[in-house]
């Protein structure tokens, strides 16, 4: 018999007696364990808040808005030596953006473009300024991917 023969022999008489005599120990816990169950009382009743009649009315859900404080020039008579005038003279509105911010400003992995509500509202000035349609108005603008810390010293500095 070699060493390995005897090893494996050894192994299948012990195991099983370690196991019988592992299991066979008749003593059980000294006493019931102790110990208080916790209270299971009701929760108590809901709250119930009446609001006042004069505000119990609905009203108008319309959604409001701010008017401009005057008529909005058209995009062919803008006012001379303004910033509007100078953007439309240069054929692009340049705009630095965030591009990882989701629905203000992130790149859409479908069509490369950076969208959101910031994209969403420089297109509507692009629109008052050039005169633009929906379907022109993203080759007007001029995005710059900026991190959100740089936005104002890029400004002040006439990058963006």
């Amino acid at each position: 018999m070699n060493a390995r023969t005897r090893t494996s022999s050894a192994l299948a008489v012990a195991l099983p007696a370690l196991l019988l005599v592992a299991c066979a120990g008749g003593e059980r816990l000294p006493a019931a364990v102790q110990g208080e169950a916790p209270s299971t009382s009701a929760a108590p009743p809901a709250q119930t808040f009446t609001c006042p009649a004069d505000q119990q009315e609905v009203g108008d859900l319309t959604p409001k808005s701010y008017a401009p404080d005057g008529p909005l020039p058209s995009p062919d008579d803008l006012p001379a030596g303004s910033t509007m005038a100078a953007i439309r003279a240069s054929g692009t509105l340049r705009v630095g953006v965030s591009a990882d911010t989701l629905l203000f400003g992130a790149r859409n992995p479908q069509t490369g473009q950076i969208e959101g509500f910031d994209i969403d509202m420089l297109k509507e000035v692009a629109k008052a300024i050039f005169g633009a349609d929906d379907d022109t108005v993203y080759d007007l603008l001029d995005i710059v991917v900026i991190p959100y810390s740089q936005r104002i010293p890029k400004l002040r500095s006439g990058e963006v």
